[in-house]
């Protein structure tokens, strides 16, 4: 493994869309093919991530950071970032890996997102004037 990124990227649409697609082909599967899926996940902390790996069971390294239009302070530390706001759930479990492929213990992800109308999480009073 050269430790290179990547030319693997998604779009946000296209994660989503293959989240939901994920989410949603369980229910097509028959219940020994379901149980099987998660007896293998128990066995293997990357089974859950064989749609990114190259094909030969090998993890593939992408960029460590995609730069957004906002950074939030460091010293809030949320786990819910709805702020109250009505919408549909997205459950989002991500786990951060060196160069080896290896867990990173403590490792933290900044998400940046907006609602419907464009107003960043954790930036109250956008659009008001």
């Amino acid at each position: 493994m050269s430790g290179k990124p990547s030319s693997f990227s998604l779009s946000r649409r296209q994660a989503l869309g293959l989240i939901a697609v994920t989410a949603g082909g369980g229910a097509f599967l028959p219940a020994s093919a379901m149980a099987a899926q998660s007896s293998a996940a128990q066995a293997s902390p990357y089974a859950g991530l064989a749609l990114f790996e190259n094909g030969a069971g090998v993890c593939t390294i992408t960029p460590e950071v995609t730069e957004g239009p906002f950074y939030f302070d460091p010293k809030l530390e949320r786990a819910d970032v709805t702020e109250g706001k009505k919408g549909i759930a997205l459950d989002v479990r991500l786990q951060v890996v060196d160069v080896d492929c290896r867990p990173l213990a403590g490792a933290r992800v900044d998400i940046w997102h907006c609602d419907a109308q464009g107003a960043y999480s954790g930036y109250p009073g956008q659009g008001d004037g």
